[in-house]
């Protein structure tokens, strides 16, 4: 019974040490593309953490991301173009639900989860969407009525 308990615990150790070492280098790059944009803020005077971005292709590709979600399943609405673009700034949401919650059976892991916040218009509204670094995982954040 000991030397099992031994064993998974060699075992466990192993595989966080491996995770740790595979995703090592991912980590400096989010560090670095912060790093850059913290420079970027700094020489513009904005002291905000998180700051709207010019947006370049990893962000492009996110925004098209979110358009087609936006307006999967709207009737009413032709296209992805449709969903006019407002604003994409980077965060670091706080958990792997990208700080929403939902469903209350859901379960998020507790990993800070670097993504962004986008806001499209479609008709008379701004939706708010949060992602994650890659927009493959999307989220509904809220609806804001430009009507009054």
């Amino acid at each position: 019974m000991k030397k099992t308990s031994i064993i998974i615990l060699v075992l466990v150790i192993l595989v966080v040490v491996f995770y740790i070492a595979g995703n090592s280098g991912k980590q400096s790059d989010v560090v670095s593309d912060l790093d850059e944009e913290k420079q970027g803020t700094e020489n513009t005077g904005n002291a905000e953490e998180s700051s709207p971005l010019t947006t370049g292709t990893d962000e492009e590709a996110v925004i098209n991301k979110v358009k087609e979600v936006a307006v999967s399943g709207r009737e009413g609405l032709a296209s992805v173009d449709d969903a006019k673009f407002i604003s994409i700034e980077r965060n670091s949401w706080p958990d792997a639900c990208l700080g929403i919650e939902t469903e209350v059976d859901e379960v998020c892991a507790q990993v800070v989860t670097e993504g962004y916040r986008v806001v499209l218009r479609l008709g008379g509204a701004e939706f708010v969407y949060h992602t994650d670094i890659t927009g493959d995982s999307i989220r509904f954040k809220e609806s804001i009525s430009l009507e009054e």
